[in-house]
C-alpha cells in the first residue's frame, strides 16, 4: 500500500502498517515498543514480483519471503523518521483492544475481527522472524531512504 495522507492530516500505508501523525509527531502502531520486524518496502515486494514473472522457470506457486535490510523496532521507526523529517516523532502504542472495537464498530464481522486480533497478536509474539535473511530474500530499500523517498514528500502536504 502507498503512504498517502488522510482526510484526518494523517498519514497512512506505513510498511507494517500504521500511521504518523504529523502535527503531533507520533507514530501509532500496534507492535511493543521493542518487537523488531523485517519491514519491507512495496517498491522491494513489486521488484521480486517483477521478477518472478520475467523467470520462466518459475511456476506461480511457492513461497517468496521478501524482507527488509534489518529488523526494526516501532522505538527504531520513531528514531529514524525524527532524523529525517527533522522533528520529532515518538511511538504510541495502540492496544488490541481498541482495534477491536473500531472494526467492530465499522460493521465487520465478529468472527473476522477476532481473525484480525488474532494475527497482531501472533506478530507481537513474533510471528514474522520464521524467515532467515539472505541476499535472495532481502530487499534493497532501507527505512531512511524509504522516509525521505516517500515518507517525507507525503508529510509536507
Amino acid at each position: 500500500m502507498p503512504v498517502h495522507p488522510a482526510d484526518d492530516r494523517q498519514v497512512r500505508g506505513f510498511p507494517g502498517g500504521g500511521r504518523l501523525d504529523p502535527r503531533q509527531g507520533r507514530l501509532h502502531r500496534r507492535r511493543g515498543r521493542r518487537a523488531q520486524a523485517p519491514l519491507v518496502a512495496v517498491a522491494d515486494i513489486a521488484a521480486a514480483a517483477a521478477g518472478l514473472l520475467l523467470d520462466r522457470s518459475w511456476s506461480g506457486a511457492g513461497s517468496v519471503p521478501v524482507l527488509g535490510p534489518r529488523d526494526l523496532s516501532p522505538n527504531d521507526l520513531a528514531r529514524i523518521m525524527t532524523e529525517q523529517l527533522g522533528r520529532p516523532v515518538r511511538y504510541e502504542r495502540r492496544p488490541l483492544g481498541e482495534l477491536r472495537a473500531a472494526l467492530v464498530g465499522h460493521g465487520l464481522d465478529e468472527a473476522f475481527v477476532q481473525g484480525i486480533v488474532d494475527m497482531k497478536h501472533a506478530k507481537n509474539e513474533g510471528l514474522d522472524a520464521g524467515v532467515t535473511r539472505t541476499p535472495d530474500t532481502t530487499g534493497a530499500t532501507t527505512f531512511e531512504h524509504w522516509c525521505t523517498q516517500v515518507l517525507k514528500p507525503a508529510v509536507l502536504f
